[in-house]
């Protein structure tokens, strides 16, 4: 069966059409992908500061910024049983040999597990 003149232009209405649909599902693709990454800064932005208030007194003037500078890793922890926790580091103006401070909180309770240790 061999399309007529009218055939080729309904083609081309219909690859038009699928372009369409297809940048569509790309754009709906982006806005979802950017809602759930700021649903997650959210939430560290939460574990952010609640490690922050678990550093000590004495640590403060040697943290460079605030708890806005800190960053948020998910890891398995051996000591914890290779359970998955948020390591909040802070950086920190004091020796380089010795690394962020960094402190443990739990990913399900978000309640306070340890201080990382500084050699």
């Amino acid at each position: 069966m061999r399309l007529s003149i009218g055939g080729v232009i309904i083609r081309k209405y219909v690859v038009f059409a699928l372009v369409i649909v297809m940048v569509l599902f790309l754009f709906v693709g982006l806005i979802s992908k950017k809602e759930a990454h700021s649903i997650s800064n959210e939430k560290e932005n939460d574990v952010r500061k609640i490690a922050w208030n678990y550093i000590p007194k004495s640590e403060i003037p040697h943290i460079v910024g605030s708890w806005k500078d800190a960053k948020v890793y998910k890891r398995p922890l051996r000591q914890f049983n290779m359970k998955q926790v948020y390591i909040v580091s802070f950086p920190t103006n004091e020796n380089p040999s010795l690394g962020d401070y960094a402190i443990y909180i739990d990913i399900n309770t978000k309640k306070f597990l340890g201080i990382g240790l500084r050699d």
